[in-house]
């Protein structure tokens, strides 16, 4: 597995993982009519050339190159957020979403920082599960929208220290 920052040509590939994942891990949570025909729409207006520009996303590979994961951070007052994170649905299961946070733990930590947050769908119980495994502490449940007006519940998640995050097993993953 290989660690790396996502250049313009994997926007295409990038898309089509992120539909994949939302249609795989949201279904009972989100609209199935949102999911059968406007999420990829939807999530298509946001995977931009200047995307890659202002926030930190960095893809994972295997061997072969085919794309097996990805993790979206933005930079806010607050501190380092996951904006994404997701996994390709036939490879749940096997440390990379671990992977991908603890390398990009490792890169925040190593810049300064020592706080990560993101925000998880309140029915998101198997995300939330894996978060907790992860150190990251829950806040309490929320009323939010989506971008494209769908009302979700989520609560946000915190780490208040990079460091058990960063030494995560890596799955075999060499930064690139």
């Amino acid at each position: 597995m290989r660690l790396r920052p996502a250049r313009p040509d994997d926007l295409p590939r990038l898309l089509a993982l992120h539909v994949a994942s939302w249609r795989a891990n949201y279904r009972g949570i989100l609209p199935d009519a949102f999911l059968a025909r406007r999420v990829e729409a939807v999530l298509a207006a946001r995977w931009t050339p200047a995307r890659l520009e202002q926030d930190r996303v960095r893809l994972l590979e295997d061997e072969d190159g085919a794309l097996a994961g990805f993790v979206v951070c933005e930079m806010r007052p607050a501190g380092p957020f996951v904006d994404n994170l997701h996994i390709a649905p036939e490879r749940t299961g096997q440390g990379l979403g671990a992977a991908l946070l603890g390398g990009l733990a490792a890169e925040l930590r190593a810049e300064g920082h020592d706080r990560l947050s993101l925000e998880v769908l309140a029915e998101n119980h198997r995300a939330r599960r894996f978060y907790a495994r992860l150190g990251g502490v829950e806040g309490p449940e929320r009323d939010a929208v989506l971008w494209d007006g769908t009302p979700v519940r989520e609560c946000e998640v915190v780490w208040t220290s990079l460091d058990r995050l960063a030494e995560k097993p890596d799955a075999g993953t060499n930064a690139a």
